[in-house]
């Protein structure tokens, strides 16, 4: 399961895996890698996630926000199952998924509540950063929204992505009470999840609608797997092409795959049927087999299907990739220089014979050595890191010239 064993306690019927940061986030968690264990078990599989009805929090999105973090998803998960494992768990989970899928944060970040204490109708609004304040998670002081960036932990972590911007994004519930700070920091008093909580309010806010749904359902669907029911909230947005969105949407995907694909890859000779065995194994339901071709249901959760391929990759998998014979490519192709390249390389070689100097330089120079020290431009547009190492190297060259000049 693309997994590594660390260490098995047989006496404590505990073992360790290390999860790969893979294309493959549905496991990794606990539940995830359960879910999964089932059918290559033999146990019978869990039936599709389902939505149980819709949760009376709607949200509100403020036109403003379009420009700073323009995308929300949120559900209710009732009756979970909670205790200090599990928890960590989620946490775990939450903090993965901030860091890859979400790009640190960036692109999408998870938010817990304790959707019991939240009134409807969520406002997803933004507010002043000197105007506005609340207890930060882990805290007993109340902060302003610029403080919390300036001195919480969390805050001098992320608050770079919304910092520059005059207004920063704010969930406040229809009492007034604010939720979080997204994607920075929680609330200590909506947002402390804590063992006895048993109803969850799932937020997820980003930057693209897809990245924020896809890990609205990894979540959800690890806390059902932990007894709860799903609830959905309906998104309501004053700008894009849908305005009315109704969160999670945990419908299946229908994928096709070739059996004469699967086996001119894998080198099997596996006849429709058997590959629809190991599909099975996998987890897959079958929809039709209709000669060489199988129609099958992708779970929600499998965001790592794309292609063929990935149906193939599964098979493997089921069928014990330690079984493939290992064979020699039969492609061999030897590495070499493009004949432009090559070309090149003859007239520096020519040049430096005839005793001119090659000049190797970087491609990375300050806006100084570009403009100031130049004294010949005005300010031009430029590419510029945002996070540079070096106060000599903040941005691309324009220009060979200041280069060339710097090495003479």
């Amino acid at each position: 399961m693309k997994g590594d064993v660390d260490s098995l306690d047989e006496a404590n019927g505990s073992v360790s895996i290390e999860v790969k940061d893979s294309n493959h986030p549905d496991i990794w968690s606990v539940e995830g890698i359960a879910r999964a264990l089932r059918g290559y078990l033999g146990k019978k599989p869990a039936s599709p996630p389902r939505v149980s009805g819709r949760a009376s929090l709607n949200v509100a999105v403020d036109k403003r926000v379009k420009e700073v973090r323009p995308f929300i998803a949120c559900a209710v998960v009732k009756g979970v199952t909670n205790n200090d494992e599990t928890l960590k768990g989620w946490i775990g989970l939450q903090d993965r998924l901030d860091q890859t899928y979400g790009r640190r944060r960036k692109k999408a970040s998870i938010g817990f509540y304790q959707a019991d204490l939240v009134k409807s109708p969520i406002s997803y609004t933004v507010a002043n950063p000197n105007d506005t304040s609340f207890v930060p998670l882990g805290s007993e002081d109340r902060m302003s929204l610029a403080e919390i960036v300036d001195k919480h932990p969390k805050g001098i972590e992320y608050g770079p992505i919304i910092s520059s911007f005059k207004e920063w994004p704010l969930l406040v519930d229809g009492e007034g009470k604010v939720l979080s700070l997204p994607p920075v920091i929680n609330s200590n008093d909506l947002g402390k999840v804590t063992t006895d909580t048993k109803n969850i309010l799932v937020e997820v806010t980003g930057t693209g609608a897809e990245v924020v749904n896809d890990t609205l359902k990894i979540v959800v669907t690890a806390l059902l797997d932990r007894g709860g029911r799903i609830y959905s909230c309906q998104v309501e947005y004053p700008y894009g092409t849908q305005r009315s969105v109704v969160t999670p949407n945990l419908a299946s995907k229908e994928a096709a795959l070739s059996v004469d694909y699967a086996n001119e890859l894998l080198g099997t000779n596996f006849t429709p049927s058997e590959v629809a065995r190991l599909l099975r194994r996998a987890s897959y339901r079958i929809i039709s087999i209709r000669g060489n071709i199988l129609r099958l249901e992708v779970p929600c959760y499998r965001l790592d299907i794309m292609h063929q391929v990935d149906l193939v990759e599964d098979v493997a998998i089921a069928m014990d990739v330690n079984k493939v014979d290992p064979e020699w490519p039969q492609v061999w192709t030897p590495g070499g220089l493009t004949a432009q390249t090559d070309s090149v390389d003859r007239i520096a070689e020519v040049m430096v014979g005839l005793g001119f100097q090659e000049i190797l330089t970087y491609s990375l120079t300050s806006r100084d050595s570009l403009e100031g020290r130049m004294n010949s431009l005005p300010p031009t547009d430029i590419v510029e890191l945002r996070n540079p190492k070096m106060s000599t190297l903040t941005c691309l060259r324009n220009w060979l010239l200041p280069s060339l000049m710097e090495f003479l």
